[in-house]
């Protein structure tokens, strides 16, 4: 199994912004600093707190990228 790594931290950093900002969720700017060193195990289960599909982030090993 082959995670897009980069695309998973763009949409977290995403969520935790918005969240900071539109819901004064203070706690998120901490979060979202934790993103950049997260292991992709972490950050899987940061994206399934905020209920993003995991999938979407799971590349197949043996589709070509263009």
């Amino acid at each position: 199994m082959k995670v897009n790594v980069e695309q998973l931290k763009a949409d977290l950093k995403s969520e935790y912004l918005g969240a900071y900002f539109g819901g004064g969720f203070g706690a998120a700017l901490v979060s979202y600093s934790d993103v950049e060193n997260a292991s992709t195990e972490k950050l899987l289960q940061m994206a399934e707190s905020f209920g993003l599909g995991i999938s979407d982030y799971i590349e197949d090993e043996g589709e070509m990228s263009i």
